[in-house]
Formats: C-alpha cells, sequence, structure tokens
C-alpha cells in the first residue's frame, strides 16, 4: 500500500502541479512578453514536453489508486476514495479530451503558422480575436484539479487511519500489505 500511495500522491503532484505553473506562473508571463507566433511556439513545445509525463501520471494514478480501492473494500470503500475516483476520472477524461481535440489543433496551427486557429486551440484571447468555443469558466481541469487537491491533502492521514480501524475490526485486510499497519 505504502509503495501505491507514493506513486499515487507524486504522480498527481507531477500532473496536478504542472498545471498550475502552466496557468498561474507561464501563462501570464508568456502573455506579457511575447508576441502570438512565439507564445504559441512556446506553448506547442512545453505540452510536447509535458503531456508524456501526464500520460505516464495517468496510468500511474489509475493503477495506484484502484490497488488502493481494492484494499478498501473495492465498491464498499469509504466514500472519499470512491469520490477520489470518480474526480480522477473525470479529469483524465478532461485531459484524454484536451489532448486528442485542442492540443493536436494548436500543434497543426503552429506547424501552419495560422496563429488565429493556435489562439483559438489554447483559448488564448488576445490572440483568438474572433468567437471560438472558449466561454469564461471553462477552466474545468484548474476547478477540478483544486477540488482534487483538496481531497489529496486529508487522504494520507484518512486512508492510514480507515486502514488501521479496517485492520482493528479484522475487515478489508486479507494480505501481508494491509498485515503492516496494525
Amino acid at each position: 500500500m505504502s509503495l501505491s500511495l507514493f506513486l499515487h500522491v507524486i504522480s498527481v503532484v507531477v500532473w496536478v502541479g504542472g498545471m498550475f505553473f502552466a496557468w498561474m506562473a507561464l501563462r501570464p508571463v508568456a502573455a506579457s512578453v511575447l508576441e502570438p507566433p512565439q507564445r504559441l511556439t512556446l506553448w506547442a513545445g512545453v505540452f510536447d514536453k509535458f503531456f508524456p509525463w501526464v500520460w505516464i501520471c495517468v496510468v500511474l494514478i489509475l493503477l495506484t489508486g484502484l490497488h488502493m480501492l481494492m484494499l478498501l473494500g473495492g465498491a464498499a470503500a469509504p466514500l472519499h476514495a470512491l469520490t477520489m475516483l470518480v474526480l480522477g476520472v473525470v479529469m483524465m477524461l478532461i485531459f484524454g479530451h484536451v489532448f486528442f481535440s485542442p492540443y493536436q489543433k494548436l500543434k497543426r496551427a503552429v506547424a501552419e503558422q495560422n496563429w488565429q486557429a493556435g489562439g483559438a486551440a489554447l483559448f488564448d484571447p488576445q490572440v483568438d480575436r474572433y468567437q471560438s468555443d472558449y466561454r469564461p469558466g471553462d477552466d474545468s481541469g484548474g476547478i477540478f484539479g483544486s477540488c482534487l487537491w483538496l481531497r489529496l491533502a486529508e487522504l494520507p492521514g484518512r486512508l492510514m487511519n480507515n486502514v488501521r480501524e479496517d485492520v482493528r475490526q479484522g475487515k478489508n485486510c486479507d494480505n501481508a500489505e494491509c498485515m503492516r499497519y496494525t
């Protein structure tokens, strides 16, 4: 369980921390010092480096999350664990959409030097002077990421307390890994 928890937390930190850095630090600086062609080229390059790491994180988060969920009783696991599963899957679906739609459009637009199409793909209102699919409040990755951070902040203590309590009561503890927490 401890290796799963470690890999799970590290993967979430890499993914959500990368989103936080990109949105809160890189985006405003890039918007203030770079012209649209350089800014869109920068974003395409950043995503080319970041997204392979996100795919690794998605796989690790899903596998370790399901492993820990099974140790906690599967579908009978505590509500906080099931909530994290739902939020995690929603974030993974959002990432899949971002990767296969806007990111591919951004790469194509940068390759073709079509800066308006690139701005629309990136949801950059300073580049995209025409109406795009973007609406204020569409920052769902940031919103879901924030919710997941709140759940994650309480996870280690809550998880260990639940496992210890289950072990004391003889529930959900049929392997040596679970027995380590007694």
